[in-house]
């Protein structure tokens, strides 16, 4: 694999701006929210609910690594056809990473710290055995980088009784856009608003925000008038990113799925994963895997 160096503004380009799946006929459809290098603790969630490969499917809000001890295992999740993530601003690191663009002290300091090892290999484009942490060290960045490159920026998801869904890491501004599902069906539309820098954040040039990526304002207290908003026409969109407390979080049209996979010790904090159809939530820590409820906001 050859690669060019770019400007963050060239590698946003070249991320798909959204995917779309048909109705799954003979299934059934999950969300899971951030899993954070957590693989284990998903594979349990999968367990509770019986998850069968050949017909069942997982949506990711992204942030599949980082901050966690099974990085490895949470990216090979890629491989699987059952499998679909949004890119989130932990994957971005990884591309940006491979493109020059990010020192890896920047990457480190947000969770990455555990690739510290395949980065050398990947600066050198050759396995260094000074740096031994796993043998195919190389051969696994460099058959996982494709995979992350293909993660959209959005996944529309159809229902049965042509309701759907969509899924997306952080936020689409719903002052700045109007979102609605015959919108969020254009890829110029969702790159558009996906790409948006809505100047909460620091260091532009460094990280590329994305309100997709970084956008934290409706489940943070911020946009205060968001249900006066018109959303009729609009489905549920499902995210993560902005850290909830014990249970997901609903407010309005909007879904936020992160409840913290990786803060540890403390029963409030897990991951989590709703079923489509039937709106059950699962939730999944260290102390097992129980069933909980959306909060409203």
């Amino acid at each position: 694999m050859k690669l060019t160096p770019k400007n963050i503004h060239d590698v946003l380009d070249d991320i798909p701006a959204i995917k779309k799946f048909k109705l799954n006929k003979k299934g059934r459809d999950f969300i899971v929210g951030d899993i954070h290098g957590h693989f284990t603790r998903f594979m349990k969630l999968l367990d509770a609910v019986k998850f069968d490969a050949t017909v069942d499917r997982i949506f990711s809000t992204g942030d599949l690594i980082d901050r966690g001890v099974e990085n490895e295992e949470c990216l090979r999740l890629l491989h699987n056809d059952w499998f679909n993530a949004t890119i989130g601003n932990h994957e971005f690191f990884v591309i940006l990473f491979f493109h020059r663009l990010c020192d890896e002290d920047i990457w480190f300091y947000n969770g990455g710290n555990w690739a510290a090892n395949y980065a050398h290999a990947i600066r050198a484009k050759t396995f260094d055995p000074k740096y031994n942490f796993l043998q195919d060290a190389s051969e696994f960045w460099w058959e996982l980088f494709p995979q992350i490159k293909k993660m959209p920026m959005m996944m529309s998801v159809r229902l049965r009784d042509w309701k759907k869904f969509h899924v997306v890491h952080a936020e689409l501004n719903p002052f700045d856009f109007v979102l609605t599902d015959k919108n969020l069906l254009s890829e110029k539309f969702v790159r558009t608003a996906w790409t948006n820098e809505s100047g909460f954040y620091d260091s532009e040039e460094v990280r590329g925000d994305c309100d997709g990526m970084w956008r934290r304002s409706i489940f943070n207290g911020g946009s205060k008038d968001l249900e006066q908003l018109p959303h009729q026409n609009l489905s549920t969109i499902y995210s993560g990113h902005t850290i909830q407390t014990k249970q997901p979080t609903r407010r309005g049209k909007f879904i936020c799925l992160d409840t913290g996979s990786f803060l540890g010790n403390k029963n409030i904090y897990g991951i989590s994963m709703v079923e489509a159809e039937t709106g059950r939530v699962f939730f999944s820590n260290e102390f097992g895997v129980s069933e909980t409820t959306i909060a409203e906001f």
